[in-house]
This record gives C-alpha cells, sequence and structure tokens, in this order.
C-alpha cells in the first residue's frame, strides 16, 4: 500500500451524502487537484460543512471527479454532509504514518535493513541488490588478527592480508588466487592443474579415466612414457587388422652403439650384442613358387614369378634403400635349338646393379654338372654357354641399390623360343641393408 500527497488539493461535493455513502462527486473539474491513484493506492481526505463539523476519509480511487472512500478515518464519525461542502487532502497523522512506512518498506525492499543496536548495528542487504561504495567497491573492517567469529561476519585480516568469514565459533579463511592455501572439504569442477605436488593421497572422483597406481593394473591410452625401465616380463597385446603390437618411429641411431639396445632409422631395424657391434634386423621379402610357372614362348626378357602361385606380374615394390638379395630356379621344356638363358632386374624402380651367378644347362636337372660363373652389374646377361640341352637351373646372388622406389621384376630370358616353364619352389627373396648409399654396420676398423 502507498499514501500519496498533492499540494493545494481541494474540491467541494457537487451532491450532498449520508453518513453511509462510500462514493462521493467533487464539483466539475474539482477532482483533477488530487492525486491520480494507481492499484493499491491511497490519500486521506477530510470533509467539512459550513457549520464546521468534519470528518477523515481513506479515498482508495478517483475517477475524474468520482471518488470511491471509506468512512471515519482517524477516530472520526461518518456523518451526512450538505452539497457544496468542502473536501481538502491535509496533512493527517495517519497519512504521516503510513508514509514513514512506505519508507520504511522500499528501504528494506530496495536497500537494506539495520539489525541490532548501539555498536552491534548492522545491514542486511536486500534480495539482489548490490551495496557499493563510490568506486563499485564494499569497504569491509579491517582488524589485526580479528577476534570475531559471529555467524556471517566479514573482516580484513590486515595482519595475514586474508578475507576472514565467521562460523559462529571460530574464523573461516576465503580462498584467493595469488596466496598457498588449503583447501579442506571442496569440490573443483573441471580445474585446470599444471603442478601436483602430494605427499598424502590424492583422491580422484569416480569417471571413464583413472588416475595410474603403481601399485595397480592399468591400461593406459595414447601415452608417452620417457625413459621407462621396465621389470619382470613384458607381454605385448596380440595385433589386429589395424594395430600392431610393437611400432616404431624412425629416428637418428646412437652416435655410439650400446649393448641392447634396438634402433629404426627409417630403413632398416638396427640391433647391438655388445658395445659398438650394431648389426641390421634382416627383414626379408621372398617369392616362393607353390606350382610350376609356364612361360611364354619368346627370346625377350619375362617374369619369372607371374605364374605357379606367384602375383599377377611377379613384381615386388621397393622403397629407396640397399637390399642383398638371392635368387634360384630351374627351367625346363627349353628349345632344343641351340640358345642360352640369361637373368634380368626389370620394373619401375630406378636401380643399380651387381650380382654373380652359378648356373649350367645339363642334361638333366638331376644330373650332377660343373656350373659356369658371372658376374654382371647390368640386366638381361646370359648365364650359360649355349647348348641343345633343354633344362636349366640358375642361383644368382648380389646387391641392389634402388634411388627411386618403384617395383622390381626378377626376369629370365631364352636364347630360343620356347613355352619353357619354372620349376617349383624357384624362389626370389631380397632384404634391405640400409639407405640407398649404405656403406657398412658393424664394428669396422
Amino acid at each position: 500500500m502507498t499514501v500519496k500527497f498533492k499540494n493545494n488539493a481541494v474540491g467541494y461535493l457537487s451532491a450532498a451524502i449520508s453518513s453511509s455513502d462510500s462514493s462521493a462527486t467533487l464539483t466539475t473539474g474539482g477532482g483533477a487537484s488530487f492525486p491520480t491513484l494507481s492499484a493499491g493506492e491511497y490519500f486521506y481526505a477530510t470533509i467539512t460543512a459550513t457549520s464546521g463539523v468534519y470528518e477523515i476519509v481513506k479515498v482508495t480511487s478517483r475517477s475524474t471527479d468520482a471518488i470511491s472512500i471509506t468512512r471515519a478515518q482517524e477516530g472520526t464519525t461518518a456523518i451526512a454532509f450538505p452539497q457544496g461542502s468542502i473536501v481538502e487532502l491535509r496533512i493527517t497523522a495517519q497519512a504521516i504514518t503510513d508514509a514513514i512506512s512506505d519508507a520504511s518498506t522500499t528501504l528494506q525492499t530496495e536497500t537494506f535493513t539495520s539489525d541490532g543496536s548501539g555498536t552491534s548495528v548492522g545491514l542486511h542487504i536486500g534480495s539482489g541488490k548490490t551495496l557499493n561504495a563510490t568506486d563499485g567497491t564494499v569497504l569491509l573492517p579491517t582488524a589485526a588478527s580479528p577476534a570475531q567469529t559471529a555467524e556471517g561476519s566479514v573482516v580484513w585480516d590486515s595482519d595475514d592480508n586474508l578475507l576472514t568469514v565467521g562460523d559462529g565459533s571460530s574464523r573461516k579463511v576465503m580462498v584467493d588466487t595469488a596466496t598457498a592455501q588449503t583447501l579442506t572439504n571442496k569440490t573443483l569442477t573441471a580445474p585446470v592443474v599444471s603442478t601436483i605436488s602430494n605427499t598424502g593421497t590424492l583422491t580422484l572422483p569416480t569417471s571413464t579415466d583413472t588416475l595410474v597406481g603403481r601399485a595397480t593394473t592399468d591400461t593406459l591410452t595414447n601415452k608417452t612414457i620417457a625413459s621407462p625401465t621396465m621389470t619382470g616380463t613384458t607381454t605385448l597385446a596380440a595385433g589386429t587388422a589395424t594395430t600392431a603390437p610393437l611400432k616404431y618411429v624412425a629416428g637418428t641411431n646412437l652416435s655410439t652403439a650400446a649393448a641392447g639396445a634396438t634402433e629404426y632409422d627409417g630403413a632398416v631395424f638396427y640391433g647391438t650384442t655388445a658395445a659398438n657391434t650394431r648389426g641390421i634386423w634382416p627383414i626379408e621379402h621372398f617369392m616362393v613358387l607353390t606350382s610350376t610357372n609356364t612361360l611364354s614362348s619368346q627370346t625377350a626378357v619375362q617374369p619369372i614369378f607371374d605364374g605357379g602361385g606367384g602375383t599377377t606380374n611377379g613384381a615386388i615394390t621397393l622403397p629407396i634403400g640397399t637390399y642383398f638379395f638371392e635368387c634360384a630356379f630351374s627351367l625346363t621344356n627349353m628349345s632344343s635349338s641351340s640358345g642360352s638363358f640369361g637373368f634380368a632386374l626389370g620394373g619401375t624402380a630406378t636401380i643399380s646393379q651387381s650380382w654373380r651367378s652359378s648356373a649350367a644347362k645339363p642334361a638333366a636337372l638331376a644330373t650332377a654338372t660343373a656350373m659356369e660363373q658371372a658376374f654382371s652389374t647390368t640386366a638381361n646377361t646370359a648365364l650359360t654357354t649355349a647348348n641343345t640341352n633343354t633344362v636349366g637351373m640358375a642361383y644368382i646372388n648380389g646387391v641392389i641399390r634402388v634411388t627411386v622406389a618403384g617395383t622390381v621384376i626378377p626376369q629370365v630370358s631364352l636364347g630360343a623360343a620356347n613355352a619353357a616353364i619354372v620349376g617349383l619352389d624357384s624362389y626370389f627373396r631380397a632384404y634391405q641393408i640400409g639407405n640407398a648409399s649404405a656403406t657398412y654396420v658393424g664394428n669396422w676398423g
């Protein structure tokens, strides 16, 4: 409720009213001098007859010149008034009381209420309100080692530069961002912790992530472990179609080979059994025919291993590097016309090669015969002296240096065309020993 005031508000009754009337009408235009009332608002008016008798009424609404009134206010008596009686907005005792009450309610609602008396007086800030100093801050009392423990008391401890809050029996220290403080029974949501220094037990909330314990069995995912020392047996998980049990990342080999070290430089794997005795781990590629392979009847070079269980074109794709290789094959059903057979390394890779061969064209494969030796650094080299025998055998081993990655195709050429047959279990094998300019590995010198 709100009491309203207006200066010099006066009017006259346009018609007489009885002692029981709850409304009255002022002469035309007289209502304009009185306050406009909204819901819940009111003012006090004094009605005075020409005889001098009066009554205080409470005007609860006004519509132009018509007013609604509550009779007999502030100890006066409801009486009848004739037409022309004066109606005035005077300052009454109840109006002053109501105004003080309104101001107190506004003060409590909009700002704060007082509590206590004397030196114990306090302020209660209203809900949703802010107590500000002129510079936008709240100034708190300062005390050196304050003894204030009253519940809700807030004090600045000037000795320790701490903000403290009383809980009724002791002082609690407010946490700030710049000092070392001990937190007890606190819940931190999504904290970012750069360093943890802990001599006790660190307890984490239950979630899908678990803190690794020193004595527990844990599964680590996407973790980097620097310089670990493993004791006991290390068991690797089984590989899958997409995950290898163990994977090395290419790096730089040790300047001095260390006993027990394994390394990978992006070309080959290395192992060191004793100090300075680094060696390579051969990662071998091979092809072994599971049945015979019938060649085309031609003298031009053609793949040895494009049938008989071999791949479609009998080629292996090799990255840049240096390789040791070995090839052994037998031939039957060669032309009875006098001719030899040769060996070549074809394909799309850019290579240099050097190899040694032992080969023969005996009367029969199972017949012991002297082997002819040859050494070559070029492709399609004849391995034997031409004769009319229809079978042949060869063993070749050597080095391939691949300078541009691509395919390498072991090939054979026939001195006389015929659909010769490459024998069962003929094979080719190769393993990388270093990069394209590899010179040595091991304790040489």
